[in-house]
């Protein structure tokens, strides 16, 4: 099991097995995690880690972005690791 990629392997077939939208994941001590309702146009000075940028994360997360109307966050750090990411949290 994997993520999907944009361009399957010719010999190869690909099937989503479920969908896992993106969140935002914080510490508790964070001052953000005070509001429920925080939208992400609140979140871009923040220090952001985000998955290392396959094609279709990248897609994805630009995809979130411009929905929102906002570019990508100028500060962050990219991370292949689930545990580092959390580390990092």
């Amino acid at each position: 099991m994997t993520r999907l990629t944009l361009e399957p392997e010719d010999d190869l077939d690909e099937e989503a097995l479920f969908d896992d939208p993106p969140v935002v994941v914080a510490s508790r001590d964070h001052p953000r995690v005070r509001g429920r309702n925080v939208r992400l146009a609140q979140l871009m000075d923040e220090a952001w880690c985000l998955p290392h940028e396959g094609p279709a994360i990248s897609s994805h997360l630009q995809q979130v972005f411009q929905a929102a109307g906002l570019g990508p966050p100028k500060i962050y750090v990219t991370c292949l690791s689930m545990q580092t990411q959390t580390a990092l949290v």
